[in-house]
């Protein structure tokens, strides 16, 4: 190849030299290519271990509350499926079989020794931790799997290639995410709560609620003819319902 010296002489740049440009553009554009699916692998594996996340935070909120049936469904589906969530490989296919790869579970850690419990070891403690549900069982833990094993079985020979791209065809490693939640913490989620909470707690209420309405009834029964020349009405025995939403003022903080 001829070229203009900068001092206006011809010179012959030798052959080797003009194939070296295209040798480097291969190599360039051959570590583009692996850099680009590296990529696309590592920010699919990525994309799935958060939505893994969200989804197990999710199932923990909902064991909390006592619908664990649905979860399974209502985890999936919005974590793990749709159009947000197409997960595949660098040949088209779903790294993430739903039906067989994606495992929730529940499990709690042990709970508060008996001198830990709220009150203690008193006896009056004991039951009114278990009818106020304050008793410490352990802290919740949901956990979401995901065994990426259903592109195990259609994955291509994998096979070497010029630039080992087959390393990708492997399936991701299994991983899994898991949220702890604080639950029974004599936590209501209305006023109709806590007070069916109360008035199912023979300790604290039930009991004396009792003896207290039959000698209410007594004397209702009693003053019934004379209330009634007043048009008075009958006294109310339920002596919770009607202090649903009242709080107490003092009891009462404004926030800014």
């Amino acid at each position: 190849m001829i070229q203009q010296s900068w001092r206006g002489r011809a010179t012959v740049k030798p052959d080797s030299e003009s194939g070296q440009a295209l040798i480097e553009a291969l190599v360039v554009v051959s570590g583009l290519a692996v850099l680009w699916i590296a990529l696309h692998w590592l920010f699919t594996y990525a994309d799935a271990a958060l939505s893994a996340t969200h989804a197990s935070g999710y199932a923990a909120f909902a064991a909390a509350r006592g619908e664990v049936s649905e979860t399974y469904k209502r985890v999936v589906e919005p974590f793990m499926a749709g159009s947000a969530h197409r997960w595949k490989d660098r040949r088209g296919q779903s790294i993430l079989d739903l039906e067989q790869d994606v495992d929730i579970a529940w499990f709690r850690e042990p709970g508060l020794s008996e001198e830990a419990q709220p009150g203690g070891r008193q006896a009056p403690s004991s039951v009114l931790r278990r009818e106020w549900a304050v008793e410490d069982e352990g802290v919740l833990h949901a956990r979401v799997n995901l065994g990426f094993r259903g592109n195990r079985q259609s994955t291509i020979s994998r096979q070497a290639g010029l630039l080992n791209l087959a390393e990708f065809d492997a399936p991701h490693p299994d991983l899994s995410r898991s949220t702890a939640i604080l639950t029974d913490a004599a936590h209501a989620e209305s006023d109709e709560g806590a007070q069916s909470r109360i008035a199912d707690s023979m300790l604290a209420w039930s009991a004396a609620y009792q003896a207290a309405a039959i000698t209410a009834r007594q004397v209702t029964h009693r003053s019934f003819g004379v209330e009634r020349a007043w048009n008075r009405a009958a006294p109310e025995l339920d002596w919770l319902s009607s202090w649903r939403g009242r709080v107490p003022q003092e009891f009462l903080a404004h926030s800014f």
